[in-house]
């Protein structure tokens, strides 16, 4: 029975559990989402708002439908949100009831969970659910205390209703209800709801809240959740403390604390876009990084450049798995300044003295030349990649290579099937191009490149493709006749190469489409569906398409039979129900950052 008690919170649950399969955000406005977090302390660590409106649940059922018929037979159960609510209802209002009679008379458009304030020995969560008439959820929630072998007693106040059990060493244990005009409270704590009913600082007043809910992109939700991280810095703080005592000999130059100190609030938030594709953003607002900075860990002003979606122009047109993102050169050239200046910071607080006496101390007495308690560890890390760098090819890394990618560069992968042969493994066909903003300067990488092979008396050869040179190496004739890869087709090779448009390493067939391209990305039909819901001027993005990843389990089924066979039937079919999924970023030059993941559905 007491499992009934707690009947709206399994509602909750149900909801949010299911939210990510498909949610509207045709009718209702963030603002009346947002209306349930006037009865939150501004303290609230943790919130989550999510409609309740039958449209919403209509298209919960809609989504989930299209999903079961899109997937093999008994992927999903046969349950749909309003037989599980109707369940429920009959359940608390006896045999018969169905959520339209029971529950939709009074319940109204949202329901909000929250944790009003972090204690890591007891944390409470509350649950606000909408009331649309008050008359009928005090007859329903009257009826449903009738049920519950256990007695509650009822407080009737002139604007609020509160029931509780009335032995009070049940009440941590149990569930107490706050019943307003508008609005019924969820909790096990009745003086806590009386406090929130009754509160003038609230979540919705907060700025902390507001500007992080300013920050999604949407222009409406179904669900909105909040995240107020520095809220929980002093129980994280304690935790992590708690794992650091005793462990002195082993500290590391990185605060934990400085680390959660620069996650400022975040929110986030679920919609759909067009019917099909499911919408999930993130936005993270940045805290205190002043300690990080000192670190070199966070730049002073974080790089701001779009990617051009025309680059997709340069990338085969059937490639189901593609990351794309900008200014490849200043970004390395930032990591590189970034580990200089936290060397530096290691050097100012002798970390590295510490960490030789610390050695010495358990157990290794080896001589240390006095140099290395001198150096700055991060300029010998930078300087060691140029020197190995420029010995491995010739060139310098940042003047001859990173100095012109400065634009939109692209990372690629497929799976090659051979429909003629059963037998045959399936090849993985993968590239890197980036866009040459300096034609000279790729094609000088490419020449560097060709003479460091030859120093190193590395077997390739030279072709001309897409008005470029190209280096070709096969992998068959670089290794012995007794490894693996000398089984590997003949064309299996290696390519780098660079022509007026980009510069391209990868295998024969992705550089080849990168370098002389046929049918592009650009206009590949769900590439062009995908990307119409990236965030504005995203700076990075990632691109999956499912229907392509299924075609090499389709093939494979054909050729196999059996379970073999089955499994890869089964395989597909999964693939095939949805089109494609995208992850898109933007930051801005303070360095709050915005995610957007996207998945659409096929039809």
């Amino acid at each position: 029975m007491r499992r009934k008690l707690i009947f709206l919170l399994t509602i909750a649950a149900l909801l949010v559990g299911i939210l990510p399969v498909g949610v509207s955000a045709a009718q209702t406005s963030d603002t009346d989402l947002l209306a349930l977090a006037r009865y939150f302390p501004n303290t609230t660590a943790a919130f989550v708002t999510v409609r309740s409106d039958d449209e919403f649940i209509d298209t919960l059922d809609a989504l989930l439908d299209s999903l079961r018929e899109n997937l093999p037979p008994g992927t999903l159960p046969p349950i749909t949100i309003r037989r599980a609510l109707d369940q429920i209802a009959g359940q608390v209002g006896g045999s018969g009831s169905t959520f339209d009679d029971a529950m939709r008379p009074w319940l109204g458009d949202s329901f909000a969970v929250g944790v009003p304030t972090l204690d890591a020995g007891n944390p409470q969560t509350i649950v606000a659910i909408s009331v649309a008439d008050n008359a009928a959820a005090s007859a329903f929630v009257q009826s449903f205390l009738d049920l519950i072998p256990m007695e509650y007693t009822t407080v009737n106040e002139a604007n609020y209703s509160l029931y509780s059990p009335t032995d009070v060493t049940l009440q941590s244990r149990s569930q107490s209800f706050l019943l307003a005009e508008d609005v019924a409270l969820i909790g096990n704590d009745p003086d806590a709801l009386v406090a929130m009913f009754r509160q003038d600082g609230t979540l919705a007043s907060s700025a902390s809240f507001t500007e992080a809910i300013a920050m999604l992109p949407a222009d409406s939700y179904s669900a909105i959740g909040f995240i107020d991280i520095p809220q929980a810095l002093p129980t994280a703080e304690e935790l992590i403390q708690n794992r650091l005592d005793g462990m002195e000999a082993f500290a590391t130059p990185l605060d934990p604390t400085a680390l959660l100190s620069a996650f400022g609030p975040a929110a986030f938030g679920f919609t759909v876009m067009g019917d099909r594709s499911l919408v999930l953003d993130y936005a993270q607002t940045l805290g205190d990084t002043s300690a990080l900075q000192d670190m070199g860990l966070v730049p002073e002003t974080f790089i701001v450049q779009p990617i051009d979606l025309s680059f997709a122009e340069n990338l085969p047109g059937d490639v189901p798995l593609v990351v794309q993102a900008s200014a490849l050169g200043p970004s390395v050239s930032t990591y590189f300044d970034a580990l200089i200046q936290w060397g530096r910071m290691l050097q100012e607080q002798g970390f590295i003295d510490r960490a030789i006496d610390q050695s010495r101390d358990l157990g290794d007495t080896s001589y240390v030349p006095r140099f290395v308690s001198d150096m700055n560890p991060g300029r010998a890390l930078v300087v060691g990649i140029n020197f190995f760098f420029s010995g491995l090819t010739g060139l310098n890394l940042e003047r001859d290579v990173l100095n012109w990618m400065t634009d939109d560069y692209a990372f690629f992968v497929r799976v090659d099937v051979n429909e003629d042969d059963e037998t045959a493994a399936p090849l993985i066909d993968a590239g890197f191009v980036v866009a040459a903003t300096d034609a000279d300067a790729a094609a000088v990488t490419v020449a560097g490149l060709s003479d460091s092979l030859t120093a190193y008396e590395v077997p390739f050869s030279t072709e001309e493709i897409g008005g470029g040179d190209v280096l070709v190496l096969s992998l068959a004739e670089m290794f012995p006749d007794d490894s693996a890869l000398s089984e590997l087709p003949d064309d299996y090779d290696i390519l780098i190469g660079s022509n007026d448009a980009v510069f391209a390493i990868g295998t024969r067939r992705a550089v080849s489409e990168a370098l002389e391209p046929g049918d592009s990305l650009a206009e590949n039909a769900a590439f062009i569906e995908a990307t119409e819901y990236l965030l504005p001027d995203a700076q990075s993005m990632w691109y999956i398409s499912f229907a392509t990843f299924a075609e090499p389990f389709g093939i494979y089924a054909q050729q196999q039979s059996g379970s073999s066979g089955d499994q890869a039937q089964r395989a597909e079919a999964i693939f095939r129900a949805a089109n494609s999924a995208t992850l898109s970023h933007t930051n801005t030059p303070e360095g709050d950052t915005t995610i957007r993941f996207v998945l659409t559905l096929a039809e």
